[in-house]
């Protein structure tokens, strides 16, 4: 395929950048959605925390390649990738306090309050910054009528909010 791309008349073989773009992008979507799907279905799946955090992690790496794809894309690539990265240390920095400390000093205020800032910012629920994030995603999607991918998007959100309410049961109220 890659001989189609490269122009013959010149002696210098250049490359059609645009049809080698459009193979890559065939290439990654739908390894992007398949990760977006198995990520979200596995977190759903799984009763351990750690592992719940970690396909979820999986499942925003398929969003990151997604965001790459689309066009326009990269205007939300930097947000997302701080937004994400800011909630997955908090996620992680509140699983190593419950490992190293006891369900009794766990029962403060200000431990409940993190948990559930950081839970709130980490699923998209309205006016956290991963919810703005999505809003504007969706937008893109809609706007490149990516009807699949916006399906793929909407049931994975969905499925955050489920496995976000998990990790809250789990941190907040089993002993």
């Amino acid at each position: 395929y890659f001989k189609q791309t490269v122009h013959s008349t010149n002696p210098y073989s250049t490359i059609n950048y645009s049809q080698v773009m459009a193979v890559l992008i065939n290439f990654i979507k739908p390894i992007a959605l398949i990760t977006i799907l198995l990520g979200t279905y596995l977190a759903l799946k799984s009763n351990r925390v750690k592992e719940i955090v970690v396909y979820s992690t999986t499942s925003q790496s398929g969003y990151i390649f997604l965001i790459l794809v689309i066009p326009n894309g990269e205007i939300l690539l930097f947000l997302f990738l701080f937004a994400d990265s800011l909630n997955k240390v908090a996620l992680f920095l509140i699983l190593s306090y419950a490992e190293l400390h006891d369900s009794k000093r766990r029962n403060s205020l200000l431990w409940y309050c993190l948990v559930v800032f950081s839970l709130i910012c980490s699923c998209g629920i309205p006016l956290s910054s991963m919810f703005m994030i999505k809003i504007n995603l969706f937008e893109l999607l809609v706007v490149n009528t990516m009807w699949l991918e916006l399906a793929v998007v909407v049931i994975s959100s969905c499925g955050a909010l489920l496995y976000h309410y998990k990790i809250a049961q789990i941190l907040l109220f089993k002993q």
